[in-house]
């Protein structure tokens, strides 16, 4: 189920916009463009894009770090761009096997990667997504089961869990 009905609003949910195959765990980078590079070039090998769109997504997610940076803080960064190429929006969830500068405002480096892509015309989606984003950043909880998840389906259930406790 993509959307939840709470108290007459509709609330996204996160965990319907991940897969297991768009977890990543331990990439192994030095820079952001790197690790955008490396998540991109996945997307291709899960067949989420076209290799002829690879440079083109990688282009629009730095060019969106260009405008403002995606770090939040807490070894976490939400890089975030629309991307015509997709039908509906997605998060692609990467762990870093080494944290790496991201330019945070709390000067930490970052480990977590939520990226969240999709079409301009689910504009509103992707705010609702986003501000959602960087509420469970903030769970502890979550923060421990998602640096000690040994695959993606326990990233993945440590996700659904986090999302439980915050209805």
């Amino acid at each position: 189920m993509l959307f939840a009905e709470t108290g007459g609003e509709t609330m996204i949910k996160l965990s319907s916009l991940v897969s297991e195959g768009a977890i990543y765990l331990d990439l192994d980078v030095r820079s952001p463009s790197e690790a955008l590079e490396e998540i991109a070039r996945r997307l291709v090998q899960a067949g989420v894009i076209q290799e002829a769109d690879r440079a083109g997504l990688h282009r629009v997610l730095l060019n969106r770090e260009q405008i403002c940076g995606t770090a939040v803080g807490r070894g976490a960064a939400i890089p975030h761009a629309y991307f015509a190429k997709l039908p509906q929006n997605m998060v692609v969830l990467a762990r870093l096997r080494r944290p790496i500068d991201y330019a945070s405002p709390d000067r930490k480096p970052v480990d977590l990667l939520f990226l969240l892509l999709g079409p301009q015309r689910v504009a509103e989606d992707h705010l609702q997504i986003l501000g959602k984003i960087a509420r469970l950043i903030k769970d502890e909880k979550f923060d421990r089961e998602l640096r000690r998840a040994a695959t993606p389906a326990a990233a993945l259930a440590a996700l659904r869990a986090t999302e439980d406790r915050h209805r």
